[in-house]
């Protein structure tokens, strides 16, 4: 049974009783104020009596018209409070007095009424000189009535009190007996109801108290159906899942900690709340001095334009961070980290909490920059004997005029093998100066429209070869713009080499150029092999090549526009394309006319 039902019932009876109580009490009130007002009409009738026994003396003595009045007005005052007394009275014997005193009346009404007779008939003196016999019968019998009279109602009046003075003592203890009852029925109901609610809110209140000292395993003991054994059923479900999540938590925690990345929890303002174990070993600070502070104890080293494009990042745009950062450790070494932040959004979009992690890349960044600079030194070391090779093949094949056709054909397949590696060291050594970022530009008047057109001829065999249509007319007549020479020719070189390369036999490629108020456009359509949809987003990263290319070139390094995409945004351009699968690709480039100047000690070849 619910608290609501139980307190319910129990207002219920409280109600009950009260209402009975007062019933009990205003019937006592009603018979008490019936006894007084019998007691009233006794009291009346008594003094009226003894009324009746003095104005009938002095009409006897001396007889006159207003003494008859005064008769006649106490005789109906009489008969008044007789018809009121016989209403009210319910005892036996106070019937008997009332039946007594009409009698009394009634006979001295009759003897009264012939001494006023005699008055009328022969006056005044004639009542007491001539009628003295009769009358002074007449005067005894009135008498006797009256004071018989007047004893019945001395012992009517008596009796009433007698009554009223006991049914007063009775309502006043009735009355205290109510007083008590109610104070009894109020003390047990209070007692009751605070007992079904105090005592398991004591119980719950013991449980929360263990549970606040860490005691989880803790669960309420209150078995009944009302609201606080539903309360203890909820709430031991509650534990239980608190128990599973902070259990989940501790692994999380513990899996965390041992992790080897960094990993931080910040609030929105950049504080931090939180910080494993890999925190202390990669930056050297005590997680106790980190937390309550920022990031910047250890970072805070990258230029201003950094920081402005992480905070825009993740807390306006609310998307995750990613970049490298150099940070300084506690005892003063650099190091350099990967950096990721997430932020945590509610189910309104509003950024919780941010979370960092950090692996420290200093080994890897020195192993990349080792390779690369094998690669630049190894590159640069065998371009000098592939240059001279290339020059004594085409040396022998212009002045030995006696070699025989089989000769000749090896030194073509010497020369072409040659053209390919040195086309590769070229790849390989602009690919490792990119990584390096220590290329720079020079930008110099240049025609855009010559460069392409030489592009052109340089792949000519190529197009003869597999009988590719090549259409350049939608461009300018001359288009000048001041921009790093060889930047540019480097990554339009890769948007014809790859038309042409994978392009079918009698395919189609269309080359344009369209001049712009600030910028100009460069498309190369072709009618390729195209690339799949989910490999697009892989085109311009470093050895990122489509399936269906490799299939074509195996030996393709997948550099080509890697280095296309860097050397564009070395000009403050930018690259894209839109392709198929089988329907072929266009590739975009768009530059200023006047290509920004960059510090550096290399250049692209």
């Amino acid at each position: 049974m619910t608290i609501r039902k139980r307190v319910f019932i129990g207002f219920a009876v409280f109600c009950f009783v009260l209402a009975l109580m007062f019933v009990f009490f205003i019937r006592d009130t009603l018979e008490v104020r019936k006894i007084f007002a019998q007691s009233e009409a006794a009291s009346i009738i008594a003094n009226s009596f003894l009324g009746l026994a003095l104005v009938s003396g002095d009409f006897l003595q001396e007889p006159t018209d207003s003494k008859l009045a005064q008769w006649n007005n106490l005789v109906q005052t009489v008969d008044e409070a007789l018809m009121r007394a016989d209403k009210l009275i319910v005892d036996e014997r106070s019937r008997s007095f009332l039946r007594e005193l009409r009698e009394h009346l009634t006979s001295t009404t009759i003897f009264f009424g012939e001494a006023v007779a005699l008055y009328r008939r022969d006056g005044a003196f004639e009542l007491r000189v001539a009628a003295g016999p009769r009358l002074q019968f007449l005067s005894d019998s009135i008498f006797l009535a009256l004071h018989e009279s007047g004893v019945t109602a001395f012992e009517l009046d008596r009796s009433s009190a007698a009554l009223l003075a006991a049914t007063r003592e009775r309502a006043v203890r009735m009355l205290y007996g109510f007083g008590a009852l109610l104070f009894a029925v109020f003390g047990v109901g209070s007692w009751y109801l605070l007992r079904i609610i105090t005592r398991p809110l004591f119980q719950l209140v013991s449980v929360v108290q263990k549970i606040g000292r860490g005691d989880l395993t803790q669960r309420a003991t209150v078995a009944s159906d009302d609201e606080f054994g539903v309360l203890a059923r909820e709430f031991n479900k509650m534990l239980s899942l608190l128990q599973t999540s902070q259990t989940d938590l501790r692994r999380f925690k513990q899996a965390v900690d041992g992790a080897s990345e960094q990993m931080i929890i910040t609030d929105t303002e950049g504080i931090i709340l939180y910080a494993n174990q890999a925190t202390e070993r990669i930056t050297g600070y005590a997680r106790g001095e980190v937390i309550g502070k920022k990031p910047s104890r250890w970072g805070g080293r990258m230029p201003r334009e950094y920081y402005v494009k992480l905070w825009e990042t993740i807390k306006e745009k609310k998307q995750p961070f990613s970049g490298d950062v150099s940070n300084v450790r506690k005892s003063g070494e650099k190091y350099t980290a990967h950096l990721d932040i997430y932020p945590v959004l509610d189910e309104t979009k509003t950024v919780l909490f941010f979370v960092g992690i950090e692996r420290d890349i200093t080994k890897e960044r020195r192993i990349d920059e080792l390779k690369n600079e094998f690669i630049s030194i190894a590159s640069h070391q065998l371009r000098t004997p592939l240059t001279a090779t290339q020059w004594v093949i085409e040396r022998l094949l212009k002045k030995e005029h006696n070699l025989s056709e089989s000769g000749r054909a090896y030194l073509n397949d010497i020369r072409h093998a040659s053209k390919r590696l040195s086309e590769l060291v070229t790849v390989l050594l602009n690919a490792s100066r990119l990584e390096e970022g220590s290329v720079g530009t020079e930008p110099q008047k240049t025609d855009v429209i010559a460069i392409l057109n030489e592009l052109l001829l340089e792949n000519e065999p190529l197009r003869v070869h597999k009988n590719i249509a090549v259409s350049f007319a939608q461009h300018p007549v001359a288009l000048e713009a001041v921009t790093d020479k060889m930047a540019f020719r480097n990554f339009i070189h890769s948007f014809v080499a790859n038309a042409l390369e994978y392009t079918p036999r009698d395919g189609r490629v269309e080359i344009s150029v369209k001049a712009k108020e600030k910028t100009f456009l460069v498309s190369i359509k072709d009618t390729g092999i195209g690339i799949p949809l989910q490999e697009h987003d892989a085109i311009f990263q470093k050895f990122g090549r489509a399936s269906n290319a490799r299939k074509i070139k195996p030996d393709g390094t997948g550099l080509g526009l890697y280095i296309a995409k860097q050397a564009a945004e070395l000009l403050g351009g930018a690259v894209w394309f839109e392709s198929s699968p089988g329907r072929g690709t266009t590739f975009f480039a768009e530059l200023p006319y006047i290509s920004r100047m960059k510090k550096g000690g290399k250049r692209l070849v």
